[in-house]
């Protein structure tokens, strides 16, 4: 299972071929299996309640999950969790010396008493209860495991006055190396630091580990790889080996890019009691500080064929993520190419970074051999996300990005999302549906103003069956049907498609079937219902029966910024630039970067973060 993850890593895509529903999952080896054990977790809620009553000591309650919740890949969030704050030895010390610890799914009763409800509270998080059973705090949302702010978050829950610092002495000048991002001299110093001869197995599993982490930022996969394999063997009774094991097998949260060690500004710290989970406090960072902080976190998480395989978005079946990673890594392409052509004249190494990574991308997904063709779950997203990064690049005022995929390959790039058009002129994501028309056409759209040659015929067709699923009301349904469906729809239709509302409504207006009129009313129920769409944030599901889920979050939030972009409307345009920037002000996370779901990855919220920032300077 490793081998074949590492190869889905790496590029080697021939195993995910054909159409299948089927997941493959990795099953932890005897060592990763160990994460989170040295915790002194207690049997259940009432033992636990009376040895809190007992002691004196405060009740520390992780809750990886609720009862009632449907969560997606609850078992793999569950494991970056314990693979991350709870590996860690300064934390594990903590815990078991001044609390009282619980890993537990709350029962339904306990759910009331602690206010747990689904959707309240979202999954992973903690409670902190007094020793008289009263709840004194509890975090949700946690989707950014920066191990120094929990350490210091979960000691100050808890009632620790003087926290303890995270790293050991020894390896504590590594640390810093890799939090400043010089990954060589971090892996440098590490190999230096092995060679003294009085260290103790912990200190050596945690250097180890940093040397691991050091070259895989350095995208050096495999060879990583092999150093966390090796360090769960040597050191099969430390927490941090046990943490490379699982890093190893790609199921720990640093691997998968949701654990970070860069430095945090000191207001960052406060994260968890001034603002929620993992989120930035308020005004911690300005926007050039988050496209700053975004970039660089891009950069590091590129593979060395210019792919991004963060994502385990598999809802589709294993076969499909090579779609999935095509469609992210075009994502992530569009933001660095919008973040190079805007950069200033005087950032020549970080230009000549981003020129490189932008190449790479872009070479990476126009080659069909990373396409799986038979998939009919995700090969939308990755054929109309491509087509607008590459055509973005035929764009570029910068000769070196026009020419790095040649202009004669677009036409092909086009034919292959042209062919998956059905008969009836819809586009489909597992099934179809009007958003991803909408997202084919406006992909298809965009090519044809760069003057490649798109099948009319097929723009028209798309056209008028999306239009055909506009409601009287403006909405539009979740999945395609029949023409009629667009004679009447109630209240809750409108709710549920606010959200995909502008996104749809672009598409017909730039193949002329809309208006700016309709365009603006579509943006306004967005606004006006934004509040469902901030519910589905960071659930890695749909929320209620209105079809949200945090997998859209970022797609409707950049579909939403295209739309405003094209508003003819000066002033109302430059009313939805500021509402939307404002909200986008409020989402970053405890580093500077952006999430919305697990399985899609930090890397796809990030990049398409970053898109949104750029439309709304296009917008201005």
């Amino acid at each position: 299972m490793v081998s074949l993850l590492i190869a889905v890593l790496t590029g080697s895509l021939h195993a995910q071929t054909g159409n299948s529903t089927r997941k493959i999952r990795v099953t932890p080896n005897s060592t990763s299996k160990k994460i989170g054990s040295a915790v002194n977790w207690q049997p259940d809620f009432g033992t636990a309640v009376a040895e809190s009553k007992r002691t004196g000591k405060p009740l520390f309650w992780y809750v990886p999950t609720l009862p009632d919740t449907f969560m997606d890949r609850k078992i793999e969030i569950h494991r970056y969790m314990l693979a991350g704050p709870f590996s860690w030895p300064t934390i594990i010390k903590s815990l078991n010396e001044n609390a009282i610890c619980l890993k537990s799914t709350p029962t339904r009763q306990q759910q009331r008493k602690f206010d747990l409800q689904k959707y309240k509270f979202v999954e992973p998080g903690f409670v902190v209860l007094h020793a008289d059973g009263t709840k004194t705090s509890h975090v949700d949302k946690l989707t950014t495991l920066h191990p120094v702010w929990l350490n210091t978050l979960i000691q100050k829950t808890i009632g620790v006055s003087d926290p303890v610092g995270l790293y050991s002495a020894n390896a504590q000048p590594v640390w810093g190396l890799l939090a400043n991002q010089r990954f060589a001299d971090a892996s440098a110093q590490a190999k230096q630091a092995l060679g003294e001869s009085d260290l103790s197995d912990a200190q050596r599993a945690e250097l180890e580990l940093l040397s691991g982490m050091a070259v895989f930022r350095s995208g050096q996969h495999a060879e990583a790889i092999e150093i966390w394999k090796a360090a769960g063997l040597r050191f099969p009774n430390e927490p941090l080996a046990w943490k490379a094991a699982a890093e190893a097998q790609l199921i720990g949260p640093f691997a998968r890019g949701f654990e970070s060690h860069r430095n945090l500004p000191a207001a960052a710290m406060t994260a968890g009691i001034e603002s929620r989970g993992s989120a930035a406090p308020k005004n911690v960072y300005t926007q050039p500080q988050l496209e700053t902080r975004s970039v660089r976190f891009l950069l590091d998480m590129q593979n060395r064929d210019g792919s991004f395989r963060d994502s385990d978005y598999d809802y589709g079946g294993t076969d499909s993520l090579g779609n999935v990673h095509v469609a992210v890594t075009s994502l992530a392409g569009l933001a660095l190419l919008n973040q190079y052509e805007n950069l200033a004249e005087d950032s020549a190494e970080l230009k000549k970074r981003l020129f490189a990574a932008v190449s790479s991308a872009a070479k990476f997904v126009a080659s069909d051999a990373n396409l799986n063709k038979q998939d009919r779950d995700e090969i939308l997203w990755a054929c109309a996300f491509r087509l607008r990064f590459l055509v973005a690049c035929q764009r570029s005022a910068d000769i070196q990005v026009r020419n790095v995929v040649p202009s004669a390959q677009i036409p092909r790039v086009i034919g292959t999302l042209e062919t998956i058009q059905s008969k009836r002129g819809t586009w489909y994501h597992e099934y179809p549906n009007p958003f991803t028309t909408a997202t084919a056409l406006l992909a298809l759209q965009d090519a044809a103003s760069a003057r490649f040659p798109v099948d009319g015929d097929r723009l028209r067709k798309g056209s008028a069956n999306l239009a055909s699923q506009r409601f009287r009301n403006g909405a539009f349904p979740y999945q395609s049907g029949s023409d009629n469906q667009a004679k009447s729809a109630n209240q809750s239709t409108l709710l549920g498609s606010a959200g995909r509302m502008p996104l749809c409504e672009l598409a017909l207006l730039k193949t002329g079937n809309s208006s700016d009129q309709n365009l603006i009313a579509a943006l306004e129920a967005s606004f006006k219902h934004h509040e469902l769409l901030a519910k589905s944030y960071k659930y890695d599901n749909h929320t209620d029966t209105l079809s949200y889920g945090g997998f859209f979050f970022w797609y409707d939030m950049r579909s939403r910024c295209e739309a405003i972009k094209h508003v003819a409307d000066e002033a109302q345009r430059a009313k939805f630039v500021a509402q939307q920037h404002a909200l986008l002000m409020g989402l970053p996370e405890v580093d500077g970067c952006f999430v919305d779901s697990h399985e899609l990855g930090r890397v796809y919220a990030t990049s398409m973060a970053l898109i949104c920032f750029d439309l709304l300077e296009e917008a201005r």
